[in-house]
């Protein structure tokens, strides 16, 4: 990935985890916790690093039916694991 590509995909994973604080409100941390828990546990089962797991739990969740909003949620989860808001 060359460096554009890293700034366009950081800038999109700084807007999901914005959207999903937006839409969870006071509730947001407490699921953050809880999907990042999953990503970690996906990470350990496919030995991916925590992007590439969430993209993965992502790409499963809309195989199965779930709604985009959830892809939002386990996005921010990651950004939150990788780079911790305060």
């Amino acid at each position: 990935m060359n460096t554009e590509e890293a700034i366009d995909m950081a800038s999109k994973l700084y807007a999901a985890r914005k959207a999903s604080r937006q839409l969870l409100g006071e509730r947001w941390r407490e699921h953050m916790q809880f999907i990042g828990e999953a990503i970690k546990l996906c990470q350990n089962r496919t030995g991916m690093d925590t992007i590439q797991a969430a993209m993965k739990m992502c790409e499963r969740c809309h195989a199965n039916g779930g709604p985009a909003t959830d892809s939002v949620h386990i996005l921010s989860a990651a950004v939150e694991l990788v780079e911790p808001s305060e």
